[in-house]
């Protein structure tokens, strides 16, 4: 940065006709006017939202991306990130923001993400979060409560005074209950059941085979791969015909319901008594459903009374941009910086 040469001669006098005095003020002047101008750089914050079904970036000055890979455990974190960012263009920042599925509760060493992410962005500071802390953050605009996400999969996060829990986020095998996965998994069961005489007859059958083909063929063909992402696909198909009617929809239905109520009140039972009030709010594509969300309200006040239930002021990506540009503090094991 350069001053102009009117500026310059305006400094000169202030030291007098001693010209050491002179060259000292001149320098500190100098510094103060650089360091003025450095602090007024804009700061560019990329925030990095992966999940089972796919990655959405966006940053502080405009930047979107929405179409991203999703993440696959087996590949890892960093090769999730990896993906996300070369598939959005390689997105310049000074601060990477990440909200993640899979790290279930426990963020790992940030080096090896936190090294990736300067290469490709040029970023010298990386938040690595689980998603559900984003959750969080961004449902409720970084005030405390409690927040759930209910997308492919499942996790609750709620804070007060000081205090943390997560719950849920195990993964497809062991969790995410009740969420985009159990329910198109309970849905295809219920499907397949109807299609071998083992079960109830159903509208799910039709209409997933309507999407998927025969089912018959289906499992005897398809690979372990392609029945995991039909999982997800057929969530709403079971939302759909619930609303129709179905029986076996209405108690695949039920039983999220009731399982997200109760993880809700696993969650706030971390950080306060099931009565204490707070504000909560929810996330992900399955509680976009008007019936399914209505239900899950009913359930959860059975347990939790008192917790207010509100819209979602934000989204995880929007949590983890108000985390980035809060204290750059680790909030272990939720959360974890690394920083060049």
């Amino acid at each position: 940065m350069r001053l102009t040469a009117n500026e310059v001669g305006a400094l000169k006098p202030l030291g007098g006709s001693n010209p050491l005095v002179s060259a000292l003020f001149l320098t500190r002047s100098l510094l103060q006017v650089r360091l003025s101008y450095v602090s007024a750089i804009p700061v560019n914050v990329l925030a990095v939202d992966i999940g089972q079904s796919g990655s959405r970036v966006r940053s502080t000055n405009g930047f979107e991306f929405s179409d991203g890979p999703p993440f696959i455990r087996e590949n890892g974190i960093t090769e999730a990130v990896k993906k996300t960012l070369l598939a959005a263009g390689s997105p310049k920042a000074n601060v990477l923001s990440l909200s993640l599925t899979g790290v279930r509760g426990l963020v790992p060493d940030p080096h090896e993400v936190g090294v990736l992410c300067n290469v490709i962005t040029g970023a010298n500071s990386v938040a690595v979060m689980d998603d559900g802390l984003a959750a969080l953050a961004g449902a409720l605009g970084g005030n405390q409560g409690l927040a759930i996400a209910v997308g492919s999969g499942v996790v609750a996060v709620a804070s007060k005074d000081g205090r943390v829990s997560h719950r849920d986020g195990d993964g497809p095998i062991l969790g995410d209950d009740g969420g985009g996965f159990w329910l198109g998994r309970e849905g295809l069961r219920a499907a397949v059941k109807a299609l071998e005489d083992r079960g109830p007859q159903t509208t799910l059958l039709t209409q997933i085979e309507s999407k998927f083909g025969s089912l018959y063929s289906a499992i005897r063909q398809q690979a372990d791969a392609d029945i995991m992402r039909w999982c997800i696909e057929a969530a709403p198909i079971v939302l759909r015909c619930a609303s129709e009617g179905d029986a076996e929809a209405v108690r695949i239905r039920a039983g999220a319901v009731s399982i997200l109520a109760e993880t809700v009140a696993s969650a706030w039972r971390g950080v306060a008594s099931l009565n204490a009030q707070a504000p909560a709010s929810y996330t992900g594509g399955v509680l976009v459903d008007a019936e399914f969300r209505e239900q899950f309200f009913k359930s959860v006040s059975k347990v939790a009374p008192n917790l207010t239930w509100q819209q979602p002021i934000g989204d995880n990506l929007d949590g983890a941009l108000f985390l980035a540009q809060s204290e750059r503090k680790d909030l272990p094991p939720l959360l974890r910086w690394w920083l060049l």
